[in-house]
């Protein structure tokens, strides 16, 4: 955490010689995720299991809207699983933002998210196992999850941005075979995000 940290405050100084925001930006967007899982049994309260801290790397298309509101549509490599499963998930995040205040330093924002299923495994009795993604009894889980997300965001006097989005799975992702009316498994993560221009990486050719 503390080295993600410092680039966050490095990039946060080297941003602020940036140049005035333009309309749209395709960046880079590495993450930090803490994942969990919400789990309902029997109609009790659902309980969690204990997080997991996992990372991800994905491109996101910011489109701005004057100074203050952006919309932003990324895809997402992410490992975001919990205490005894890993798991990668292609994850398409949509959103809209607001900055705050005079400076427009803060702001928040919100939108949904849809994710695949790409690869996993969870530990037994017998060691790590790999998850069979699929709707029937003999699945270990279903392959696609939505949600909604919530975003907390921070930018720098330049370009950079650095944003808390909270993920709340909607869906149940329990094989359909296996759902029943009072049982249900959710996915939750928290995730840090920073944006890291392309601009940076490809020099344009005059």
């Amino acid at each position: 955490m503390r080295p993600f940290l410092a680039l966050v405050f490095l990039l946060s100084t080297l941003f602020s010689t940036a140049q005035d925001q333009p309309k749209s930006l395709l960046v880079l967007k590495p993450t930090l995720n803490v994942g969990n899982i919400a789990i309902k049994r029997d109609g009790g309260d659902p309980s969690s299991a204990d997080n997991r801290v996992g990372y991800g790397i994905g491109l996101q298309y910011m489109q701005f809207f004057g100074e203050r509101v952006y919309f932003t549509l990324g895809g997402d490599l992410n490992s975001r699983g919990y205490k005894g499963a890993r798991v990668v998930y292609l994850d398409v995040p949509v959103s809209m933002n607001v900055m705050l205040g005079k400076h427009k330093i803060f702001g928040i924002g919100g939108g949904v998210y849809a994710g695949m299923g790409l690869s996993g495994k969870y530990k037994s009795t017998g060691g790590w196992t790999k998850f069979k993604f699929g709707e029937t009894a003999t699945d270990n889980r279903s392959r696609t999850d939505y949600g909604y997300l919530v975003n907390l965001i921070y930018q720098s006097p330049g370009l950079f941005f650095a944003t808390l989005s909270l993920m709340s799975g909607l869906k149940d992702i329990t094989p359909a075979d296996k759902q029943q009316d009072l049982n249900w498994m959710k996915l939750r993560t928290s995730q840090m995000s920073i944006v890291l221009p392309l601009s940076l990486f490809i020099k344009s050719k005059k």
